[in-house]
């Protein structure tokens, strides 16, 4: 091929190392339309949107929470799909062993899941090396404060303490922020205003369709100039 966009310059860096050829980040956007903040009363849980896959990180997130003092430990919601009954139950009982009150749902519908962001005390993302990590726009969109591991794609759509937390692997530590958010209010709306400022200003479908279509404007302009 003459033109490889990819979703991220973590992508570009990957496609560049595993095949050699250049690539060109033409990043995504969300439908700001639809996911969007809905005052609502906050409820007692942290959610995370995923595959039921290992490299998704939801026992790194369960090991983390089991860490948090159970006076303000909130429950954890994971919405995902496809995976296995093994991994499923890994989950399961892994939470059980932590001492993480754990519910998992699947094939929940788009209205659902808008009020699943809506309602959560805080989104957490642990993708191991996520390309990207469109879920933590849509949680920020809804005013949901995000907290994401400091590694992969999720690097170019959080600015640490400006519009959510960057943590490294670590699960001390991604405990640590959890309870920042928790107990630090100033800090929360902070990040839940400028998230959804962010999304508005960049992140929205509008955008990624403007990226996309320079893209190509540009190519046409590369062909005609060879």
């Amino acid at each position: 091929v003459d033109n490889i966009l990819v979703n991220s310059y973590f992508s570009h860096e990957n496609v560049l190392r595993r095949f050699g050829k250049n690539s060109q980040v033409s990043y995504l956007g969300i439908d700001n339309k639809f996911f969007k903040h809905i005052p609502s009363s906050k409820k007692d849980y942290i959610l995370s949107v995923g595959g039921l896959i290992p490299n998704k990180g939801f026992d790194f997130i369960i090991e983390s929470l089991s860490k948090v003092d159970n006076n303000i430990k909130p429950k954890l919601l994971i919405v995902g799909y496809g995976g296995t009954t093994t991994w499923t139950n890994y989950l399961k009982d892994l939470a059980i062993k932590k001492e993480v009150d754990l519910t998992i749902l699947e094939n929940v519908t788009d209205e659902e899941l808008l009020k699943l962001y809506n309602e959560a005390k805080i989104f957490v993302f642990g993708s191991i090396l996520e390309p990207f990590g469109l879920v933590s726009l849509e949680a920020m969109a809804c005013g949901t404060p995000v907290i994401g591991v400091k590694e992969g794609g999720i690097m170019e759509i959080i600015q640490d303490h400006k519009n959510g937390l960057l943590i490294p692997r670590d699960k001390k530590l991604f405990s640590s922020g959890i309870v920042e958010l928790l107990t630090n209010k100033n800090l929360y709306e902070k990040l839940s205003k400028n998230g959804i400022k962010y999304v508005n200003d960049y992140w929205t479908t509008e955008d990624a369709g403007r990226r996309l279509i320079n893209h190509m404007y540009r190519i046409i302009e590369e062909k005609k100039e060879n």
